[in-house]
């Protein structure tokens, strides 16, 4: 839960530096846009039958891979209703990408085209209909047009660099890089973070991850407030039907 903690830091640091603040992905906008209206953006979802994704192989397997990121698909690509892994609660894929809570709608889209620019891995969450929460990968595209957008504005909140993991010394002149821009409203609670993320790997491959998130804030730390208890409460209801069921089998021999 440390990004949670972070997140209340950037709050309380900068609600005296507050500063313009992406509030939407194309026509995505959030705290307007309904789960109905997201229907009517994208034609080719069918909201009320679409496949799902049940656990982090699956998401990982849709997900656009980063050496993809760049190239221009043909066409948009179906969305998935995102659901918990039952199997592993207490996974990363249930705390970040999936939700416990039923009041909570996830919806990911590999390739979504809006107002003619491709978005890459976006992940929505509506709550009680509503979207409060969505990211997205950065591609060079999408990252030119951010940047270009908001120049000058945000506040970098994280900056550093690290030695590589590469054992080969041509690249050992080379750091790992990361930092993130933190952007607040000046007129309710929206935030956005852009992540920039450069890692050379020990297999000396250079690794690439840059993204943004926007969410209402209240909302989201309501939320993840919730998911260590209910990722609690889950796993115990599965630890006792896993005893009972034990019982009701030996009962048998």
């Amino acid at each position: 839960m440390k990004k949670i903690y972070f997140l209340y830091i950037l709050l309380i640091y900068n609600i005296n530096y507050a500063q313009d603040c992406p509030n939407r992905i194309g026509s995505l906008i959030i705290n307007s846009t309904t789960f109905r209206d997201f229907s009517n953006i994208c034609l080719s979802c069918n909201i009320y039958g679409l496949p799902t994704i049940k656990n982090k192989e699956d998401y990982l397997l849709y997900k656009v891979a980063q050496s993809e990121l760049n190239n221009e698909p043909l066409d948009e690509s179906i969305a998935y209703e995102v659901k918990p892994d039952f199997e592993n609660i207490k996974s990363s894929y249930n705390m970040e990408i999936a939700s416990l809570n039923d009041s909570i709608k996830v919806i990911f889209i590999p390739i979504f085209l809006t107002n003619g620019v491709y978005i890459k891995n976006l992940l929505l969450k509506f709550k009680n209909d509503n979207l409060f929460y969505m990211s997205a990968s950065l591609s060079k595209e999408y990252r030119d047009i951010i940047l270009e957008k908001y120049k000058g504005k945000g506040h970098k909140s994280e900056e550093k660099t690290t030695p590589n993991t590469c054992k080969d010394l041509k690249f050992k002149k080379y750091k790992n890089s990361f930092y993130q821009y933190f952007f607040a409203s000046e007129e309710n609670k929206i935030r956005a973070l852009l992540t920039f993320d450069l890692k050379i790997n020990k297999y000396c491959e250079v690794e690439i991850n840059n993204s943004i998130e926007i969410f209402d804030f209240d909302i989201y730390i309501s939320e993840s407030d919730k998911i260590i208890p209910n990722m609690d409460k889950l796993q115990k209801e599965k630890n006792d039907k896993i005893k009972l069921d034990r019982e009701e089998r030996l009962k048998k021999f």
